[in-house]
């Protein structure tokens, strides 16, 4: 039975955990793993028994693997896909989401940030091997319609990646609930016989990536997964939605590229910034050429990029030295009240 000084110390260990975790330090999965390892881990403690270090060459290796297994088995799969039957059709499934959460069960256990890594990379092929029993099913029940197979998969990849994402620091489960998401919209729509043209679907897809962009600053986790996928939206809304509106496809497209740039700037996060530059000089160019010809286009792209880099530049170099400057002066003023 714990004595009273462990548990007050272990709930206070909570109370900084969770203090860390409000001010943005750590993640809620960290600060789950810093409070399960409890107060009793020292540094006498960890002397003695050594953490297992998961090396880069043995993750490395193991990804080697598991795809090398992955790639022979799918093409002994395509091989007797056609005489195995429904029901091996669906075992091959099963047996592949066994293996791969049964897998992270296993490696999770090691407590190492490359195991870590690799668990939940076996999630994604536990959610594979979900996908697939789940598509040849709805395949056999719904006659073949892909309509169905297509809204049913999906639905099921996105409660399953949701429940395993949970609004934690994973990517892959982040990104497989956006793609199950997609499916089991369209499908949706398919299945309503709605036939939105190019217009009203990239407004649907700019607004959707606009609004994941929005929850990416403050609610969405990983933070920066989400903010690339948004701007990756709302690049592939405004593209859509050239043909029937250029007009509106360029001006939501440049706002919202305009948007990446300044976010990645302010808060630092160079592949944010570098998507931006590469959006928003996409759209310029595309503007140019639209109400531009001969030689005046690749003038005025080459003169814009050439803005876009000095000015860049500039503000870098700026930044940098009003911080020296402000950082001699507070030295000097901790220099001169140490003296007083």
């Amino acid at each position: 039975m714990p004595s009273e000084e462990t548990t007050a110390t272990t709930t206070g260990l909570q109370g900084e955990v969770a203090r860390w975790i409000a001010a943005g330090i750590i993640t809620a999965e960290q600060g789950e793993r810093i409070v399960r390892m409890g107060p009793s881990t020292t540094l006498g403690s960890a002397t003695k028994h050594p953490t297992r270090h998961f090396t880069v060459v043995a993750e490395l290796v193991s990804y080697v693997g598991i795809v090398l297994v992955v790639a022979s088995g799918a093409m002994f799969v395509a091989r007797v896909w056609t005489s195995i039957g429904v029901s091996g059709r669906v075992g091959v499934g099963v047996v592949v989401a066994l293996v791969g959460f049964v897998g992270e069960r296993a490696v999770s256990r090691i407590g190492d940030e490359g195991t870590t890594r690799l668990g939940r990379f076996l999630w994604l092929c536990g959610t594979g091997g979900v996908a697939m029993s789940t598509a040849v099913i709805v395949d056999r029940a719904a006659g073949h319609d892909p309509h169905w197979t297509l809204f049913v998969t999906g639905l099921v990849v996105l409660i399953v990646s949701a429940a395993l994402w949970r609004n934690l620091e994973r990517p892959l489960q982040f990104l497989t609930s956006v793609a199950g998401l997609v499916l089991s919209f369209v499908g949706a729509i398919v299945l309503m016989g709605w036939r939105p043209n190019d217009l009203v679907a990239g407004l649907l897809i700019w607004a959707s990536a606009a609004g994941l962009g929005t929850l990416s600053l403050k609610v969405l986790h990983p933070s920066l997964i989400a903010t690339l996928v948004a701007q990756g939206g709302v690049f592939v809304g405004a593209m859509v939605m050239t043909g029937p509106s250029r007009s509106l496809a360029l001006a939501l497209g440049l706002s919202a590229a305009a948007v990446g740039v300044w976010y990645g700037l302010s808060s630092k996060q160079t592949p944010v910034l570098v998507l931006g530059v590469i959006t928003f000089f996409s759209f310029v160019v595309r503007l140019l050429s639209f109400y531009l010809r001969g030689p005046g286009t690749l003038l005025a792209a080459f003169a814009i990029g050439v803005v876009l880099v000095g000015g860049v530049m500039w503000r870098s170099m700026r930044s940098h030295g009003g911080n020296s400057l402000g950082g001699g002066s507070q030295h000097r003023g901790f220099g001169a009240r140490l003296h007083h």
